[in-house]
């Protein structure tokens, strides 16, 4: 390391002496956003952040927790009448760490940040990634409550449409992610191809025009497997669906409890079937793996953006789903070329370094703007 750097390093860990974040989580956070939780976490060590989070008792993030983080749990129980106590006891465990700003994660917890806030007096940050209920706008109206963060340009114009009042609270701070190039290899001859979905199983008939479009490819001859990841209720009628047509040796479904990466990074083709609300990191994750993705139209991400990160089909027509497949499948220079765009637009828009620098301004922010 040159003087200079050293000279940078120092600098910025006597800026970094006046931050002292306390990062709120659930146990929906580590279930479904662990790759972002640990990438927030090494982001803020590295820029030699103190830090303290606060985490349900009973759940790991994986891949771990570095060590100069503070770890406080708190049960795991979601009563307004309980979350009183827990937040006078964190704020006694919180006493010595001395906090100068709350980022709470999740927004079933903006209860608990509320009344921590407000006992330490302290600055509070919310991250959501729906847009909010109306019982979650009644927390914006405290007095701490600084910001609040969304990870997209459609959350974050639906949640101030939704709060007007509080619309110059809410801000655009995009999910950072580390690039996977090189990955996809479509292009590759005489190889099956690796399709990848996933979705809640609440229903079965959620993946009936994507089986049904499946079943034209198989009998165009195309060489695919299709992995679900998931689990839930309806597998038993799904998995009967799935040998009804004759698509028991190219759809195999996989548990959600698997590591993300390791799935993705077996694939070509990422399939969002999924109308959601929420920002959807799994498709995130996807596109940064390199997978081409084929998408319905998503009311909650920016990154499906139709011949230019993905191609979009009708999830209720499955002529729809089986011409955008079709034409994956029979032009992969095309397709691969469509991976490498996402990559570029991830690249430019969702780079951990760029996270981690915008939130660092947003504490300082919320800091000043608190004490003034």
């Amino acid at each position: 390391m040159s003087e200079e750097q050293k000279k940078a390093k120092l600098q910025r860990a006597e800026a970094a002496k006046t931050l002292r974040p306390v990062l709120i989580i659930s146990r929906r956070n580590i279930r479904e956003h662990s790759l972002f939780l640990s990438r927030l976490l090494l982001g803020l060590v590295d820029e030699s952040i103190p830090l303290a989070l606060v985490s349900p008792r009973g759940w790991v993030i994986e891949p771990g927790i570095p060590p100069t983080v503070n770890v406080i749990n708190y049960p795991d129980i979601n009563l307004p009448f309980i979350n009183r106590s827990i937040a006078g006891n964190l704020a006694k465990k919180l006493t010595d760490f001395k906090p100068t700003v709350i980022h709470c994660l999740c927004e079933s917890k903006a209860g608990l940040a509320k009344r921590l806030a407000e006992q330490l007096n302290l600055p509070c940050i919310l991250t959501i990634d729906s847009p909010l209920s109306r019982m979650n706008c009644l927390h914006l109206s405290s007095n701490h409550l600084v910001a609040v963060t969304a990870p997209s340009k459609k959350i974050a114009g639906q949640a101030a449409r939704r709060c007007p009042k509080y619309a110059e609270k809410i801000e655009q701070v995009n999910i950072g992610v580390f690039l996977n190039e090189g990955n996809n290899r479509l292009k590759e001859l005489n190889r099956v191809v690796v399709m990848i979905t996933s979705a809640p199983f609440r229903k079965a008939e959620k993946f009936k025009n994507l089986l049904a479009a499946l079943r034209r490819l198989a009998i165009d001859g195309f060489d695919f497997i299709l992995v679900i990841i998931g689990g839930g209720r309806a597998e038993r009628k799904l998995r009967k669906s799935i040998t009804d047509l004759g698509l028991s040796q190219k759809v195999t479904i996989v548990s959600d409890l698997l590591p993300a990466r390791s799935v993705l990074t077996a694939g070509d083709i990422f399939i969002k079937i999924t109308q959601s609300h929420s920002f959807d990191p799994l498709l995130l994750e996807a596109m940064a793996c390199g997978l081409v993705v084929a998408s319905c139209e998503d009311k909650a991400n920016d990154l499906v953006i139709d011949d230019e990160t993905a191609v979009i089909f009708d999830i209720n027509d499955e002529l729809s789903i089986y011409e955008a497949l079709r034409n994956l499948l029979a032009r992969p220079d095309e397709s691969v070329k469509l991976a490498r765009q996402a990559l570029k637009y991830l690249k430019e828009n969702n780079s951990v370094s760029g996270m981690i620098s915008t939130l660092l301004q947003l504490y300082r922010s919320g800091q000043n703007q608190f004490e003034n």
